[in-house]
């Protein structure tokens, strides 16, 4: 399942301060999409997977130690977990229907995605192991994009095809409520639990926003019209990474959480997206 070179390590060896850690992306520069990591400032690029299938949306556990992804390696889409060099690679899901989107838990123990196992897309939670398997939607809609709060007692999530809009439902999924009026994708809850940063494409154009969680103060940090999505917090909550088509070719960029002081942070042209910044951990003790 192919190995990440030594540099991997390297890179993980700088430390979880603050936010001069890491981001996991995915790339198309190898040939096809997998997963890599790189500096905060966009140096030293590492790739993690080199599987000839599509590997793409990172997610990591909350002590920085693994990421969750999407794979198809076994012929259609399922969650699979590697430690953050690349090695020990562990498939969480098994299905004939597509997994995708794996969001982790707070606590380092569950994994949250959307399915279309039973036709439609829902969202799920499954222990790291694989078991204890829970759907927490059932409606004739579409639901996806699940994130979980910082706190682990709720999850955003949208809802297409019936009733659209945005929704905040327990972490069991319990209490459903509509957050907006309109779909979004990829949340990203702040590390203080007061904002979530999405993208949408309400306006015409896929941008970049944030909305308290009362649904108050929603706001457009995007200042391009090409496309921008997939958007992630610093672990200080000062900053977003994500990923903008504004010069053509899908690159990551960051940007201040007020949308000002942008940065590209790849520059190539090759399709790259779905950044995913390193948490700083709050325990060592996290057992998924």
């Amino acid at each position: 399942m192919g190995r990440a070179p030594s540099t991997a390590g390297t890179l993980l060896e700088a430390g979880l301060a603050e936010d001069t850690v890491l981001i996991a992306f995915s790339s198309e520069r190898g040939g096809n999409s997998e997963i890599y990591l790189m500096g905060v400032d966009g140096s030293s690029p590492v790739r993690l997977t080199d599987n000839p299938a599509y590997d793409a949306w990172p997610s990591w556990s909350p002590d920085g130690s693994q990421i969750a992804f999407t794979s198809s390696r076994n012929g259609n889409p399922d969650i699979y977990v590697m430690d953050a060099d690349g090695g020990n690679v562990r498939q969480v899901t098994r299905h004939s229907a597509r997994d995708i989107w794996p969001e982790w838990s707070p606590d380092g123990r569950r994994i949250a995605f959307a399915s279309r196992r039973d036709g439609n897309f829902e969202i799920y939670v499954v222990d790291v192991d694989g078991t204890n398997l829970q759907r927490l939607t059932n409606t004739a809609a579409h639901e996806d994009f699940p994130a979980w709060s910082p706190d682990g007692s709720q999850i955003v999530f949208s809802r297409v095809e019936g009733d659209d809009g945005t929704y905040i439902m327990n972490a069991d999924g319990g209490g459903p409520y509509k957050l907006l009026d309109f779909e979004g994708f990829e949340f990203a809850w702040s590390p203080d639990g007061e904002r979530i940063a999405f993208g949408s494409d309400h306006e015409g154009f896929r941008g970049i926003y944030t909305v308290n969680i009362d649904g108050s103060d929603l706001r457009r940090l995007s200042s391009t019209t090409a496309g921008e999505n997939c958007p992630d917090w610093s672990p200080s909550g000062t900053r977003i990474v994500f990923a903008s088509w504004r010069d053509g070719d899908g690159e990551i960029y960051v940007m201040d959480a007020d949308g000002t002081n942008l940065r590209k942070l790849t520059d190539n042209e090759f399709e790259e997206e779905f950044p995913a910044w390193r948490p700083v951990a709050t325990s060592t003790e996290i057992t998924p």
